[in-house]
């Protein structure tokens, strides 16, 4: 397993002005990705006609493009419900009643990428003016590593890389090192940082759930504080947006990427590319917004309109 966290870098951003040739072009690129059956991304669009990602959406939007997600998602448990209902409530009023307290949490979670790419289905949104209830084949046995997360408003503590499948051992040794991190890189906020993992049954060991009341306060299954409700990944702001973005920068030309060791320096370079005014934003802003309309939705999945607080 490697461990290591990575210094950020800023984007630069260049204005561009919208014009008809420019939105013709995008469409064109759009459409000839369409033609050949391969799927482009609002990124690789920026890339193909050299302008801002923002031009891109904008663009699209004009043009009566609709971005159509390609959704899978764990069936909802009669009694999810009401779990994730409860969840909600817990988390508005601890942020009604201290406005700090999203500032204390550091949402971490685990993600497949392969060298063939892979759809993150949360995130991930195809452009059309219809419908395409699409699906994508994945070649069987492509090679793949395991990358771990933690993301907070003050920053990512990350990538870290297990070797081989995740188990309560090797996960446990993340966990002690994230808190050496966390301590070293961010002392003032680790006196009051709060660790959010789902519960995955190596997130439950004993062992592992043993150490965590004993070193750090956490959010996650059977937590003697806040319990993480099953099958809620649409309310985890690594699914929703980390591993969206992160994939759509290290898959950015829709080639399979080399090697593994490619494949790893592109993750470390997209992680760099994450700035504190992102995820102060997916945060604060749109995992409020998820919390509020799960309770809308009498706890059934959250789904938000792309381009908007999602």
């Amino acid at each position: 397993m490697e461990f290591g966290t990575v210094e950020k870098e800023h984007m630069k951003r260049t204005r561009t002005v919208l014009t008809e040739e420019k939105k013709a072009e995008i469409e064109m690129h759009l459409e000839n990705s369409q033609i050949a059956n391969e799927r482009v991304t609002t990124r690789q669009l920026e890339t193909l006609a050299n302008v801002s990602h923002g031009t891109v959406v904008k663009s699209l939007h004009e043009l009566h493009y609709h971005p159509y997600k390609i959704q899978t998602v764990q069936e909802l448990y009669p009694e999810d419900f009401a779990n994730r209902m409860d969840f909600c409530e817990i988390m508005l009023n601890l942020i009604d009643e201290d406005p700090d307290f999203l500032q204390s949490i550091w949402f971490s979670d685990e993600a497949t990428f392969t060298l063939h790419g892979e759809v993150n289905r949360h995130n991930m949104r195809i452009w059309s003016k219809e419908n395409p209830h699409a699906f994508r084949e994945e070649p069987l046995h492509s090679e793949k590593i395991m990358v771990w997360c933690a993301i907070s408003v003050f920053g990512i503590l990350g990538p870290y890389y297990f070797d081989g499948n995740v188990n309560n051992e090797n996960y446990l040794m993340l966990l002690k090192e994230f808190h050496r991190d966390l301590k070293s890189k961010f002392p003032t906020q680790s006196k009051t940082a709060i660790l959010q993992q789902d519960g995955a049954p190596p997130h439950w060991h004993k062992s592992v759930r043993s150490w965590l009341n004993q070193n750090i306060k956490w959010i996650g299954r059977s937590s003697p504080y806040i319990s993480w409700p099953p099958r809620t990944p649409d309310l985890a702001p690594n699914d929703f947006f980390l591993w969206g973005f992160l994939k759509s920068l290290v898959y950015h030309d829709g080639k399979p990427v080399p090697t593994i060791a490619e494949l790893k320096r592109r993750i470390n370079t997209a992680c760099r590319k994450v700035t504190t005014e992102m995820l102060t934003k997916t945060i604060n802003e749109s995992f409020v917004n998820r919390l509020k309309k799960c309770l809308e939705y009498d706890g059934g999945h959250v789904e938000i309109e792309y381009g908007k607080n999602a």
